[in-house]
């Protein structure tokens, strides 16, 4: 029986899926950085950072209820709605924070050595031999590098000439001997692991060659379970001898955060519940300011300064820094009665994580919202306008944050800001944006076979991001409609100047392709768009006015 020809030879029909774009950042997601030693930081199962959607998630994982990232837990979880998310992270206290190399006091040790026809024979206290040097009458001082029991020594004849057997001192050689620039060596030490030094810089000439002249941690390998101690060994690179003296240990709190950023980028808001000072504090506000993805800096601070010298508080610090990711808030344990007031930025972060869900009309202030598992402060009107500013924000104070108590029972935080005075709602949503449109636009650079340099092409770019603005709205940041009053942009019939309306809230610009230069397009750069937003801002106080008639 003949086969019937395939349709395929008249009309061939290929079929592709498109791949599924990848999914920005949620934007909800907590931090709580400390040095409980419940999860490990290199090594085992799930090390220096953890994700929990509960408090039963941290007790099996060993958290007590008296552990501080247990305590800022409870804080922020007991927000409504409640948050969905959030990672515990581990600054490890026993990391290798400084070292130097051993052999700063030499260990001298006696073997022996015998005069035969032309060589003297050199051996280590055990008898072994491990080495021969050419004799001679009235030779010059010499030194001379052997290996003994495994480790590097220095044999020095001294002046006197060689003629018969006689006893030698073996001197320890600073830095062992034999290792090369780029070697990764670990510390080894009882009941410690994964220490990792990198040598970077030797010897690299005379009978020294190879010998360790300078050394560095290796990022993110700063171990674990170390102390304070001399002569620690080494094992891996391509030499022998060499050995550290630990200094001292303990990761500070930036490098802690540091290292959770490098091992999970997926959260958005962190804060820090171990020891402290105003240093460390400006130190990872400063990095969190220019850290990627895009973070936020939760801190909680109850020092008198705030009170008693405000120039010098940590708010003041920060302020002045003009931080747009840091949020302080100022909290004290209230005589005793509410010690866990000293994690209240818990409470914000808590509010801000759970509300934060990415649905229409999600959009929020942190101010307002009811805050539960922390106390209001007890401060006078004029202490909170010292602390966080005027309504007006003709004043702005210290730019902090504190849990207020109004009449009537109400209590919020005022004014929900950043260290700058910039509100937390603003950063928060111009980074949901910016995130947006970043994976929107490299999703269709992906999606499609190539992306002309056409304002064909362009349309198909400004389509994305415009459905970015578009969910922005959605969610409630960008107005419905309003007029722009920034400065004009763009030029000629296309440009939009300060005045002008934008029925959609947003409004894209882009110059045309034909202004692009020979150099632009062979370098396949496409004309840069400009995207003019108009939030939809959050009141915060008013005047009603009551008239009466008789």
């Amino acid at each position: 029986m003949n086969m019937p020809l395939p349709l395929s030879t008249v009309l061939n029909v290929e079929t592709f899926i498109s791949p599924a774009g990848v999914p920005g950042p949620s934007f909800n997601r907590a931090l709580i950085v400390g040095s409980s030693s419940r999860i490990p930081s290199v090594g085992g199962s799930g090390p220096r950072i953890r994700e929990y959607y509960n408090l039963e998630g941290m007790e099996s994982d060993g958290f007590m209820d008296t552990d501080p990232e247990y305590l800022a837990a409870e804080i922020y979880f007991g927000q409504s709605p409640t948050p969905a998310y959030l990672s515990i992270g581990r600054q490890d206290l026993t990391a290798i924070k400084t070292f130097n190399i051993s052999g700063g006091t030499p260990v001298a040790t006696t073997g022996s050595a015998t005069k035969g026809s032309t060589a003297l024979t050199v051996a280590d206290p055990t008898g072994i031999i491990v080495g021969q040097l050419v004799s001679g009458t009235g030779i010059a001082p010499l030194t001379f590098v052997i290996a003994v029991d495994s480790s590097v020594v220095t044999l020095s004849l001294g002046t006197t000439a060689i003629l018969s057997s006689g006893a030698v001192t073996f001197t320890a050689l600073i830095g062992g001997h034999g290792y090369m620039a780029g070697d990764i060596v670990t510390v080894v030490q009882s009941g410690a692991s994964f220490g990792q030094l990198q040598v970077t810089g030797t010897q690299t000439s005379g009978s020294t060659t190879g010998v360790v002249t300078a050394l560095e941690l290796v990022e993110g390998s700063q171990g674990t379970g170390y102390a304070a101690l001399n002569t620690n060994s080494v094992t891996g690179g391509t030499g022998t001898g060499l050995e550290v003296d630990i200094s001292a240990i303990g990761e500070t709190p930036l490098e802690a955060v540091q290292a959770c950023r490098a091992a999970d980028a997926g959260w958005y808001s962190c804060m820090f519940v171990g020891t402290a000072a105003d240093t460390d504090h400006v130190d990872i506000a400063t990095y969190i300011e220019a850290a990627y993805p895009a973070s936020t800096y939760f801190y909680t601070t109850g020092e008198a300064a705030v009170l008693n010298a405000p120039s010098t508080s940590l708010p003041a610090q920060l302020q002045a820094l003009k931080f747009n990711r840091t949020f302080g808030v100022y909290a004290t344990t209230q005589g005793g009665l509410y010690p866990n007031n000293i994690y209240a930025c818990a409470a914000a972060m808590g509010i801000a994580m759970g509300r934060n869900t990415g649905a229409a009309g999600s959009y929020f202030d942190v101010m307002f919202k009811p805050v539960s598992s922390i106390a209001a402060e007890p401060l006078t009107s004029s202490q909170i306008a010292a602390i966080c500013g005027s309504s007006d924000r003709s004043n702005p104070g210290l730019n902090c944050n504190v849990y207020c108590p109004f009449q009537g029972g109400y209590a919020w935080f005022m004014y929900a800001t950043m260290a700058s005075g910039i509100f937390f709602d603003i950063i928060l949503n111009v980074d949901m944006l910016a995130s947006d449109i970043q994976y929107s636009g490299v999703n269709l650079l992906t999606s499609v076979p190539a992306l002309p340099i056409t304002e064909g092409g362009m349309a198909m770019m400004r389509g994305v991001i415009s459905n970015a603005c578009q969910r922005a709205q959605v969610k409630g940041f960008i107005k419905p409609s309003g007029f722009w009053n920034g400065v004009t942009v763009g030029v000629g019939n296309a440009a939009i100047n300060n005045g002008d309306p934008l029925p959609k809230g947003y409004a894209l610009y882009a110059p045309p392709v034909s202004s692009l230069s020979s150099a632009q397009r062979a370098a396949r750069v496409l004309p840069s768009i400009v995207v003019l937003v108009i939030e939809s801002e959050s009141g915060h106080s008013l005047t009603v006015d009551v008239n009466l008639q008789a």
